[in-house]
């Protein structure tokens, strides 16, 4: 009885038994992550067939053009603010790729550069909406209009979906350092602390991200250059 309630091993027979408590969590830290992993590549393909029902719109009535009325020359986007928007998506997805590598080879500093991917990923969402205030159209001036609206308004939602993901490994990370949990003593065992799945935490997130940018490209380039 005092061998089980001190946690050491206890016998049957010839053979010694860890104490109840002491079995490894049946949830591994591996099993975590590769499910992390899996769920980013889900969701990128859950993404994708989203954007291209918006990708299909585009292509459709840009090609029927029904009446002349799929773009008249006063709805256009404008294009300072549009060139804004991809480039701070281009430089945050850079940061964040930067900030994964740097965590996996052990750098403190990868920190700084996920707060950058987050800053600069924040600064394509406010641009896109200043444009939103600065063009002279609406969703309901024609075609193109309404396409580009409801495009470009739900890449701004999925965006914002990817940041918050960004910042909670940040804030992970960030709560991590200010208060780090120790680690226990040899021969015990804990439960799996939640920290450890970081790195993988960040891959996954980081992976969906510059996807996610992937596509962003691809919208500027059809609505804002293709004419």
């Amino acid at each position: 009885m005092a061998a089980e309630q001190s946690g050491a091993p206890y016998s049957i027979g010839a053979k010694n038994l860890p104490a109840p408590h002491d079995e490894t969590p049946a949830e591994s830290r591996e099993r975590g992550s590769r499910a992390l992993l899996v769920a980013a590549r889900l969701l990128a393909g859950a993404a994708t067939f989203f954007f291209l029902s918006f990708a299909f719109a585009y292509v459709y009535l840009k090609t029927s053009n029904i009446e002349g009325k799929w773009r008249p020359a006063h709805v256009e986007p404008v294009q300072s603010w549009g060139v804004v928007f991809v480039v701070c998506i281009v430089i945050s997805a850079a940061m964040i790729v930067v900030a994964s590598r740097s965590q996996k080879a052990g750098k403190a500093n990868w920190l700084g550069a996920a707060i950058g991917s987050i800053i600069f990923g924040v600064l394509a969402i406010v641009a896109q909406i200043i444009e939103y205030t600065a063009q002279d159209f609406g969703p309901s001036n024609f075609a193109y209009a309404s396409t580009f609206i409801a495009w470009t308004g739900f890449f701004l939602l999925v965006s914002l979906g990817a940041l918050y993901w960004i910042e909670i490994v940040v804030a992970t990370e960030a709560r991590e350092r200010s208060n780090p949990v120790h680690s226990p003593a040899e021969g015990t065992a804990v439960p799996e602390d939640p920290d450890k799945l970081l790195p993988r935490g960040l891959d996954a997130a980081a992976f969906f991200w510059t996807y996610l940018v992937g596509t962003g490209i691809v919208m500027w380039v059809l609505v804002y250059l293709i004419k």
